[in-house]
């Protein structure tokens, strides 16, 4: 019986390694599969990274472009405006010159209308 018994234990230990073997195999295979996995993943996730970027950098200089062309249009707005401005000063200055006129013609006018009544120079 002890050799049958010593025979059961090889054939158990010969059955062992072999499972330990295939066993380390199996798990060298399958950190293989994982390393390619995780590169395959690693590229897909680059690649998306890459299109989200240029989508969006593509967004951004569509909105920069468009913030330029209203930036633009009121800077004309402004410079419209400003123009305006300085011809409604011009003819308001004109004006204000006209009256200033007026008024002196009329205070000279007064001047004279005082004289001829009260036969006297009027105290200026």
């Amino acid at each position: 019986m002890s050799t049958e018994l010593t025979g059961i234990l090889i054939a158990i230990v010969a059955v062992g390694a072999a499972l330990a073997g295939l066993i380390v195999t199996s798990v060298r295979g399958l950190r293989q599969d994982i390393r390619q996995d995780m590169a395959r993943l690693e590229s897909r996730l680059d690649a998306k990274i890459n299109e989200s970027e240029s989508r969006l950098d593509a967004k951004i200089d569509g909105l920069e472009s468009r913030l330029n062309a209203k930036i633009d249009g009121l800077e004309t707005r402004i410079d419209g405006l400003e123009a305006r401005m300085r011809e409604d000063m011009k003819q308001l200055s004109d004006r204000l010159a006209r009256v200033e006129n007026s008024q002196a013609r009329l205070e000279g006018l007064l001047d004279g209308l005082r004289e001829a009544i009260t036969g006297r120079a009027a105290a200026s």
